[in-house]
């Protein structure tokens, strides 16, 4: 069944963007694949998020994928999608190491997600 929170082609095109520079994040087990995934592979969203930057929207996801791998997904959209539109992505099995040390202060606060412990500011 297509989710339809990220069923629309600007998060396909912002997924092909941030593929292109898809990462494993490393730790006691990092023996899981880094390889592309479309909106297909996503077995579960998380949280997304659209926020105005100063280079441009930042586009925010972050997935469980059916193959048991998490990904966060980060791309500037310039323009209309614009060739200097940038992204990346995260891939990790473990979701909280994930969250807590693949994202950033920022990133988490677009997207809504608190760590026990940490303080907003």
């Amino acid at each position: 069944m297509a989710n339809t929170r990220i069923n629309t082609t600007d998060w396909e095109t912002a997924l092909a963007i941030a593929t292109r520079n898809i990462r494993r994040q490393h730790g006691p087990s990092s023996d899981y694949s880094a390889d592309t995934f479309t909106s297909k592979h996503i077995a579960h969203v998380a949280c997304v998020a659209e926020a105005a930057g100063d280079d441009g929207d930042r586009w925010l996801g972050l997935f469980r994928l059916y193959d048991g791998r998490f990904a966060f997904v980060n791309v500037v959209k310039v323009g209309n999608w614009d060739p200097a539109s940038m992204g990346s992505c995260l891939v990790s099995n473990d979701p909280g190491r994930l969250i807590s040390l693949g994202l950033d202060r920022d990133e988490r606060e677009i997207l809504g997600i608190s760590i026990s412990g940490s303080r907003r500011h």
